[in-house]
């Protein structure tokens, strides 16, 4: 805790963005209680990346799996650059998580991960 983790993770996909025109799409997988701060850390030090907070009820996510068409995605002008979710959804979802190409993913405390 409190190594400067996120803020490298972050670090790097402004890189990417700013240096190497790679707009992502990215994914973020969270515990469900660091969300709102990953969220908040993106949109403090990279304003220029568009967060998609895929959280919420079932009626919201939907809503949010909308954006998800891979034709629109990957630009600097694309609907979101980065997604953050937690660890249950992109289990509960996992079917529409693979509509997207996905450039890269960071795994938030990824000790969550048991299995394959």
């Amino acid at each position: 805790m409190g190594l400067g983790k996120t803020i490298q993770a972050i670090s790097l996909l402004a890189h990417l963005t700013e240096n190497k025109d790679v707009w992502g799409p990215f994914l973020i997988i969270a515990p469900a209680t660091t969300l709102f701060n990953w969220k908040k850390e993106i949109e403090q030090f990279c304003p220029s990346l568009k967060v998609l907070p895929y959280w919420g009820n079932l009626a919201e996510r939907k809503v949010f799996r909308k954006f998800f068409n891979p034709k629109y995605l990957s630009y600097k002008y694309s609907p979101f650059h980065v997604l953050i979710t937690s660890y249950n959804l992109i289990q509960t979802d996992e079917k529409y998580f693979h509509k997207p190409y996905w450039h890269y993913m960071i795994l938030d405390e990824a000790q969550a991960i048991k299995n394959a």
